[in-house]
This record gives structure tokens, sequence and C-alpha cells, in this order.
């Protein structure tokens, strides 16, 4: 085991995926379900690559990915088929209609009802109805056998051979048909039926959506599987946005035993003889595994990932020679109700030059929240706006890239794009409300596409099905999925590219393969869009269901003010999205992978002058996420099973010792016995805890808690010595001789007073000592008028514990204004609640009889530099009168 800056990771794993897109989350989630030891690595901040989401100013917005095919009953199904054996709920929420395409003056609708379709269709081309008619019967026809009667979720390429010669057997003409239909293309079977040019250049439009090639480029399968598998399996829409799809990935990814690593890149796959064995992080971290999942493009594999002395010369240029899909542009847009006319589609394509599919005319506008009205606050829409890009954008890493002639291009470029918009929807711009571009070079460095294609290499002939990537590859132990492979580009392509990889990882493991079966129950709920929702009230406990919408409010930001400032640096949006997900179990031990006293945490931190402050939904909000709220919320929630690492690595033979077991003392032993090593903790008192368990009263703390954190961070390979004192029952010189090094964290047990003029003859006693009582016992002894010194949060809790122990009047001191405080803002309102009087800006001065204090006015408490160096007016006193202090 090792510590990362954001993880803790195994030395060696069976399985090591390279990629957080959708074929690799698949992958490693089937495999993961088999028991192996899974690691996926992804370089970006979240998962899913293309079937992404952004969040802003609470608006969700689709990176890529809007139609996803393969959830439904009908058609070809691998998603419906990975999510039922993962047993991974999922709701969908189906496209009655694909998109609608306008053609001048002339509109289609791709309804999912085909015959509806079809009278659209035939409208605008009624001198080809017969053709269209008999094509279409033909193209069912041959659905039925490339699909319906062959439904596996994978590859032709991971299907073993006895189920090919079963199918064979079963059908050998409609194997055939499929076999011919592979190596011709589309043209060529749809030139039987269609002669008008214009038509054959709609087909190249309707292809292209989903291919990014033209009928004469593209496999004859299909074509044939895409324009019927349109209508009879449909597309549907994740409910909360694409950004579900991955997360309910990475969700049993984490639920079966396996492990997500963000924010780092993978550098190499490590190959020796041509075995691959591991790969290295980019800042030089190996990773050792008996296999290694690809899920990169073939030009990011062959000469990168792979380096070229271990690539024949003809395979190297092999790679480098495939033709990639085109580059995006594209606009992610959050805009009020009224920029979208009324009889809108989800999905608007205007085409504006049939003849050329990737002309920079042609433009798709996507607008989920109206399947979708969960992902958008009431009154505004969200909208992705993409087309073809044939500028030259410079890429992630060249000097040009996010210069300012660089940004200035993109905005120009932006405003050209508005402009086609403006055309359509007069007045559009003024609708705007938030605005991202996003480039080339913007695709490409959040999901390593290079040249920021939508997908990897065309699904053309010449580079097609068996001339591409297989699951298999050329070296020993190395394995490929993704948009490079087989199947090609597309969501639900590169979900059975997923399967096809993990039936290869699975059989040379020699367990048990994936294959349709009958299954218990559905996974995949087909769903209406659901209505957005207000945040619940802070006053009322979490639920898992609120708890899933307050998650809602993080924004998902790249550069994280929370994360930036959290003194644990914790990784918050992702524990959030994950809690969005009910993914909560990951949730908790993504928290714990930083912060092992997670739910502790989520009651004491400070977070309102911490993660909350920097929250950048302050932007635009009165309110951040709840963090603290949610932090301690889900690791509560979570059992000591589910809520935790389990993993123990074998001892290391080197033995550590731990003076004191606050909570320093206890992170440190639970991390180190995490990297397995021996670890005896040294405690003066009789239990372990320090002030979590002595001093913090519980009112601010339950005791339950503190308990049970404690009970799941204690790891096995953990020793307590009670009743031990350094320096009277053990000294450092002693533990150095039987342990290799030894921790020193006692604690400050000491309490103070302030050195005052006549306090000698006054009731007075320390903050610490008085909350240890009262922590103890329940109450402590107090006189009727007590007063408090201090502004802080140890003030604070003395203060309502002499209240709750029967003080009738207690009075609240400090040298800070009300907004200076070391106080929360919280505590602060919690005392006037409770009928706490606190004066602000007096310092103490002496005590002029047994019951009376005089203070002096405090002008201020800090220097120019911000060092405490309080000043006083003299002039001003004030004297109050006390039982006890």
């Amino acid at each position: 085991m090792r510590i990362l800056n954001n993880a803790v990771i195994r030395d060696r794993y069976d399985v090591v995926v390279v990629g957080g897109g959708i074929g690799g989350l698949t992958a490693a989630a089937l495999i993961a379900k088999r028991g192996l030891k899974v690691l996926l690595a992804e370089q970006h901040y979240i998962p899913g690559g293309a079937c992404s989401a952004i969040r802003r100013q609470g608006i969700a917005m689709d990176v890529g990915a809007a139609l996803l095919f393969g959830f439904n009953e009908k058609g070809y199904n691998p998603h419906r088929f990975v999510m039922n054996e993962l047993e991974e709920e999922i709701d969908m929420i189906p496209h009655e209609a694909l998109y609608r395409m306008h053609l001048g003056n002339q509109t289609i609708t791709l309804w999912r009802d085909f015959d509806r379709y079809f009278k659209e269709l035939v409208k605008a081309f009624p001198h080809q109805e017969k053709g269209l008619r008999d094509l279409y019967r033909y193209l069912y026809k041959l659905y039925d056998t490339i699909v319906l009667k062959n439904d596996m979720p994978m590859p032709p390429t991971e299907i073993p051979m006895f189920e090919n010669l079963k199918g064979f057997f079963r059908n050998p003409v409609g194997t055939m048909q499929i076999a011919r239909l592979m190596f011709q293309n589309g043209e060529k079977l749809l030139g039987k039926y269609i002669t008008d040019p214009r038509l054959m250049n709609l087909f190249d439009i309707l292809l292209a959506i989903f291919t990014c090639t033209t009928v004469n480029e593209t496999p004859a399968i299909l074509v044939t599987t895409m324009f019927v598998d349109q209508h009879e399996g449909g597309a549907c829409y994740p409910s909360g946005s694409p950004q579900m799809l991955p997360n309910k990935l990475e969700k049993s990814i984490e639920k079966f035993g396996g492990q997500v690593l963000y924010r780092h890149l993978v550098k190499e796959i490590l190959i020796f003889k041509g075995k691959a064995y591991g790969v290295r992080l980019d800042d030089g971290t190996e990773i050792l595994a008996d296999k290694v999942v690809s899920n990169a493009t073939v030009w990011n594999l062959y000469g990168d990932l792979v380096k070229p002395r271990h690539i024949k010369p003809n395979r190297l240029e092999w790679a480098q020679q495939h033709v990639p899909t085109i580059p995006a542009f594209l606009l992610y847009l959050g805009v009020d109700a009224r920029a979208i006319p009324e009889g809108t589609s989800a999905i608007e394509l205007y085409v504006e030059n049939l003849s050329d599919i990737a002309s920079p005319n042609n433009f798709v506008a996507y607008i989920p929240s109206l399947d979708d009205p969960s992902i958008a606050p009431p009154g505004m829409h969200s909208m992705t706006i993409l087309r073809g890009d044939d500028e030259k954008w410079p890429r992630p890493g060249d000097p040009e890239y996010q210069s300012d002639a660089y940004r200035q291009k993109k905005e120009a470029q932006a405003e050209k794009m508005l402009d086609q918009v403006e055309k359509l929807w007069p007045g559009f711009r003024a609708h705007i409300k938030v605005m991202e571009i996003g480039t080339a070079g913007t695709i490409e460095r959040y999901t390593l596409k290079n040249w920021g294609t939508i997908g990897g290499p065309k699904q053309m002939m010449g580079q097609e099905f068996f001339k591409r990537l297989k699951a298999r590859s050329e070296w020993e132990n190395l394995y490929c999925c993704g948009d490079s492979t087989v199947m090609g580009e597309g969501v639900v392509a590169t979900t059975a590219s997923g399967v096809g990889a993990a039936n290869m990882v699975l059989r040379d493991f020699g367990l048990k393969q994936y294959f349709p079966r009958k299954i218990r129950r559905e996974y995949v709920n087909i769903v209406p869009g659901k209505p957005w929702t207000p945040p619940p009230d802070p006053t009322e406990p979490i639920t898992a269901e609120s708890a899933m919408r307050i998650a809602r409010e993080c924004q998902h930001c790249e550069d994280p003010g929370c994360m930036k400032v959290c003194p644990a640096g914790i990784d918050v949006l992702n524990f959030a999205r994950r809690i969005e997900a009910g993914n909560f179990a990951g949730a908790a031990r993504a928290i714990r992978e930083m912060n092992p006293l997670g739910e502790i945490c989520g009651y004491i931190c400070p977070a309102e002058r911490l993660c909350e402050k920097e929250c950048n939904r302050r932007d635009f909000s009165d309110t951040p996420v709840r963090i603290a709220d949610l932090h301690g919320w889900v690791c509560g929630h979570t059992s000591r099973l589910e809520g935790w690492d389990h993993t123990f690595p074998d001892s290391n033979a080197h033995c550590v010792a731990v003076v004191g077991s606050g909570p320093a003392g206890l992170t440190c032993a639970h991390f180190i016995a995490r990297l397995g090593y021996t670890v005896t903790v040294i405690e003066k008192a009789q239990g372990r805890g320090g002030m979590l368990s002595r001093a913090i009263p519980g009112f601010r703390l339950p005791e339950e808690t503190v308990k049970r954190e404690i009970m799941g961070m204690v790891y096995p390979g953990i020793a307590f010595k009670y009743g031990k004192e350094l320096g009277q029952d053990v000294s450092v010189e002693e533990l150095l001789r039987d342990h290799q090094a030894v921790f020193l964290a006692p604690g400050l047990w000491a309490g103070r007073k302030l050195k005052l003029p006549g306090i000698e003859h006054a009731d007075v006693r320390d903050a610490l000592s008085l909350l240890v009582e009262y922590r103890e016992r329940g109450r402590v002894e107090v006189k009727p008028r007590v007063l408090v010194i201090g502004g802080g949060s140890v003030a604070a809790d003395a203060a309502l514990a002499v209240k709750k122990s029967g003080a009738d009047r207690v009075t609240m001191v400090c040298l800070e204004g009300e907004e200076e405080m070391p106080a929360l803002t919280s505590e602060v309102a919690e005392l006037k609640k409770q009928g706490v009087e606190i004066h602000n800006c007096w310092g103490p001065k002496d005590f002029l009889a047994v019951n009376k204090l005089t203070f002096v006015s405090c002008t201020s408490v800090f220097d120019g530099d911000g060092n405490f160096c309080p000043a006083f007016d003299e002039s001003k006193t004030r004297e109050l009168e006390f039982d006890q202090v």
C-alpha cells in the first residue's frame, strides 16, 4: 500500500483500467463483480469522458451525449444488459422523438414511432415512397437477423467460437448476410432503393449524427442496425443528466470492492518482453497489475501509453494512419425559458448544407431540460449547441493554448455560432444567463480525444470492425476497450466494448464470463421526466432522498475552492457527486481516503469558515452547498462494513509507536496500519479519542458518533496501551528501542487562566477543565451569574455548558467585534438563542472585588500584518458583576 496525494492505493492489483470513459467504467465494474482487485485510473476529475455533464449556476449541461441507446427492452441493448448484471438501478427518460431535422422550409422528426416518422419522410420525398417502403422492409428483416436473433452485448470479435457456431447453425443464411454486410458500404445497400441524391444526403445526415460518417463510408451492417434501432430500441436520457450513467458505473465498481483514482494521468503502460505488468502515473508512481485494460484512443495507445520501443514499426504506422472523426465546437448555455420557442423539440438539428455533413453551418441544439426539468431551475433551460469544426485550434500543451489570441478566437467563433442561432430564434442572445465555450482543445484536455474529435477513428470502410483494435491486444495481458475498438464511436458501442474487454480478462483468469441470461428483475427504470424540486429545509433531518437532492447543489467545479481550503484536502465535489447518485458507501470511503474522522468533522469542522466559505455556489446564490452536513451524514449513514476501505495488506514487519490517541494519534495510526505497519498506541487515559471523547460536549458531538468513528478507523495491526504517560511510565528512548519510529501526539491538556490583578480572590476556572467535567458528568457545578471570557468555539461551548447546567445568567465577553469572533456564526446564533448575552470589543483588566470585573474598550485585535496585537482605549471602561468566571 502507498499514500498518494488524494488516495491510498495498493502496490499491486489484479487489473488496472486506464481511462474512465464508459468503456473503461463498464469493464472495471464487470471485472470487479467477479471479485478481482480492480483500480481504474482517470486523469480527469469526474468519470464519463464525453458522457458526462457540467453544472453552472444550478443548470446541468450535457458535455457531449444526450441520445443514449441500448437501455430499452427491445433493440440492441447492452446498457440494459450491463445494469442488470451489475444490479444497479438507473432511471431513464424515453425520447418520443430522437430529434427534429430542419431542411430549409421542410422539417422531418425522427419519431421513435416508425410509422409517424415514415409519413413525414414520404411527405418530404413523395417520389421515393416505394423505394423507401421497400428499403425499410428489407432493413427490418436484416435487423431481425442481426440484432433480435443475435443479442450478444459485445463485439463480434469477443463472442466465443461455440456461440458463433450456434448462431450459424441456427440461421446459416442470416449469418452469411451479416458477413457480407460487414464488408460492403451502406451506399451499395441503399442505392438499390434510393435514386434521389438529396435523399441520400439526408441519410448521410441521419447516420452522421451517430457515427460521424456518410453512407458511402459506413459498413452496411452499421447502416442497417442504426436506421432501424432508432425506432425499435429508441433512445433515452439519464434522469438527472448523462453524468448519472458514469456515476452509476462508478458506484458498481466501488460496491464490488474496486477503486477509482481521479486526477492522475497514466503516462505509460509498463511492458517487459511483450507482457504488460502495470502502469506508471504522471508523478512516477508505478502500480503493478496482472492485467491492464486500456480505454484510450489508438493514437494514444500506440507510441504514448505503449512506448515505441515495444511496437513494431508497421504497427505504429498502422495505428497513426487511422482517420479520426470530426472535431467539434460547442456552446454550453443556461438560458431563460423565453429563449426557447413554443413547440421546440428537445433536440433540434439545423441543416443548411445537406451535401456536407461536416459543414460548420449545420448544428445541433440539445435542450434536455425539455425532457428532464429537474436539471434546471424553474424558468431556465439547459442547452448544448454543437457543430463540426474545420478551424485549427491549439492543442493542450501548445504555447498558444489558453493564450489571449486563443480566447479571442474562441469568443469570435462563439459569436458566429450565436449569429446562426439568432437567424432562427430572433433575440436569443438576450436570454443567455451563462455560457461556456468548448473548442477542440477543450475536448482534448478533458477527454484526451486527439485533436478534439467527437469519437475515436471513424467507423469507415478500410478501418472498419476487424481492422480496428480488438479487446485482446498484441501484447500479452493488455486489453482494449473504447471508441477505437471494433464497435467504434458512441456510448452504446463503447459499452459493448467494455463487456468484451471484461470477458477477455475473465476468460484469461479462468472466471465466469458475461452472456445473456434470464434475470430476476429489471434494473433500468423507464420513467417520465421529473420536475425540479427546491433543496430541503436545512432545519429538517437529512434522509437518503434529501441527501441526494442537497448534493445536486454542488457545481462540480474544475478548480474547486472548497477543496483548496480544506485542511484535509477532501475531494468535496466527488463525494457530493457520489451522494447525488446514491453511492453513499463510495462517498464515505472517498472522504476517509483523506480523513478517517469524516463523521466527526461533519459535526465540529468549522466548514462555514473553510469549504463552505469558498464554495463557488456563492457566486450566484446566497447559500453554499451544505458540505459539512453531507459530510457528517454520509459517514454516519454508512455501516462500518460499507463506509471504510477494508484493504488490509500483509505486515511489513516494521513497528511504530504513537503517543496519544486523540485525532492526530488515531489518524497517524490508521494510515500507518493501512500501509502494513504494526502500531502501538500509548495513551495516558483509560480510553481513546482524546478531546473528542473527553472534552467536546455531547450537545456538540454525540458520544455514539465518536465511538462509531473510532471503531471504524482502528484497523488490524493497531494495539492500545492505556494508563501509560510519556515521561512517567515510558520514555521516547524506550519506545525507540522496540519501534522503528515514534509519532508524538500527546495533546494540549493544560487549561489557561488570565494573569489579572485580583484573580486569586475570585471563583475562576479554565474552560478546558470545565468542559472535561461536563463531558464526564453531563453537568457542572455553577453559580447564578457566570462570565465567560473569550470569543471562540471553546468559549461558546463553555457558555452553553454552564447554561445547560443551570446558571441563571451567562454573559460572554470578548475582544473581537461580532464579525471578527473566532466562534462560528452558527455558534453565535445558538448562544443568542439560548439567552447568552454577548459583549463585544471589551478586554478584561482587573478584579475590583470578589464578584466584580473591570473591562476596557478594545479598539482593534490585529495589527496591519494580521498578527494578534490588541489595542485598547483606557478611557472607556465598564464593570460586570459575577459569581463565577
